[in-house]
């Protein structure tokens, strides 16, 4: 992710050089993106931690949570004036990820269907709380950079890529320390870690199609947090945060299609209660 958005610092420099325009002196120090690029190391990881433990679809409608908390968080810091529509708009976000997340928690397979418990999530509830926590950190990353944004006369295609630097900075370090830290266990070559990131460099070598996947995601992701910091330094981080929510509608679409889930209405139903409490 973060050499993603490193990659945009690259495409920065030479959008300057070949321009005719003289650059404008800066008047910001870039350490002031060291602060977001840390809220956004720890809420992707936390994300992605819980992604591990729901159903990829819940994770994505979860993901909208941000919307409410970012608007809370525009209004505390940003002195932001939301109209009643706003709160209403949150207040249904809240009811929509309230009945997603306990909806999740009723979809376990049961004990007959071999394939359905294989690819069923190891913990939904402890993996959607994650994911609702991550939110609170991705809106405070939203309105740090929305204020920046604001004050100081910076390129959207700059700050992305400072953000990425200090990302990987972190991430190289955190990875050094994870390789260290003896838990886990390693099946491959018996060494426990909490990240091996050698043996996922030699995955890296046997697998063209994990090679191309990477690099998609990476660039990928730099035309994605491109977009958005654009978005954020025109409109909101309110504004980018209700857009990116938008793509719910494409995973969940998908992951119906593929049958990784099954369309339920929610309703009440004492059929459910029942077999829950094993009566």
């Amino acid at each position: 992710m973060f050499m993603g958005e490193l990659l945009c610092m690259l495409a920065y420099k030479v959008s300057i050089f070949v321009s005719t325009r003289p650059s404008e002196p800066r008047n910001f120090s870039p350490l002031i993106f060291a602060l977001p690029a840390l809220c956004d190391c720890l809420g992707t990881s936390l994300m992605y931690t819980g992604l591990t433990m729901t159903y990829a679809s819940v994770f994505q409608m979860l993901r909208g949570s941000v919307v409410v908390f970012t608007g809370i968080l525009s209004v505390v810091f940003l002195k932001r004036k939301l109209k009643s529509f706003h709160w209403i708009g949150m207040l249904l976000v809240c009811a929509g990820a309230l009945v997603v997340g306990s909806t999740s928690l009723m979809a376990a397979p049961h004990n007959d269907d071999s394939t359905a418990a294989m690819l069923a999530p190891s913990n939904p509830l402890l993996g959607n709380i994650l994911i609702v926590c991550a939110q609170v950190i991705v809106a405070v990353q939203m309105v740090i950079e929305e204020k920046f944004l604001g004050r100081y006369q910076i390129h959207a295609l700059e700050a992305v890529g400072w953000e990425g630097f200090f990302g990987v900075i972190y991430l190289s370090i955190a990875l050094v320390v994870m390789y260290f830290l003896p838990f886990g266990t390693d099946m491959c070559d018996g060494h426990k870690c909490v990240e091996n990131t050698l043996h996922a460099l030699r995955e890296f070598s046997v697998s063209p199609y994990l090679v191309a996947a990477v690099i998609s995601n990476i660039v990928s992701i730099g035309f994605f947090n491109f977009f958005g910091i654009s978005v954020t330094q025109s409109m909101s981080a309110t504004h980018r945060m209700v857009l990116d929510s938008l793509r719910t509608l494409v995973i969940w679409v998908i992951s119906l299609y593929l049958q990784w889930q099954t369309f339920n209405f929610v309703q009440v139903r004492m059929r459910m209660v029942r077999e829950r409490i094993g009566i």
